[in-house]
């Protein structure tokens, strides 16, 4: 959580399909996140939010624990997720948004489609 934190408070800016170091995508400053902090997820992981899904163990909304992930759905299911980030606590969360946006510190409920679970590694 404390590299997220640091790329957002950096102000990089959102480029879909990267990884950093010096511009993220939503799955591309988690896999980054989490590669720091000693995670080796394999590399294709990082293109697909929902591939995370697989890799994590899930909690209610209302367990959530600082460094969980968050997922997005336009439909409410697993093919669907859209969207991944960090929860920071506090219904807050680490994310990298859009182009227009950039990375943000952001109320969880402010992207549409929350799943009703968050996932734990």
């Amino acid at each position: 959580m404390a590299f997220a934190k640091k790329q957002v408070l950096a102000r990089k800016p959102y480029v879909w399909g990267d990884e950093g170091p010096n511009t993220f995508d939503c799955s591309g400053l988690v896999y980054a996140a989490y590669r720091s902090a000693g995670l080796g997820w394999p590399n294709w992981d990082r293109l697909n939010s929902s591939l995370y899904f697989s890799y994590t163990k899930h909690v209610p909304l209302s367990q959530l624990e600082p460094g969980d992930l968050l997922f997005y759905s336009y439909k409410g299911t697993v093919n669907t997720i859209h969207h991944i980030s960090i929860y920071a606590g506090n219904g807050m969360m680490w994310e990298a948004n859009s182009k227009d946006k950039g990375l943000l510190f952001s109320n969880i409920y402010s992207v549409k489609g929350l799943m009703p679970y968050g996932g734990r590694v």
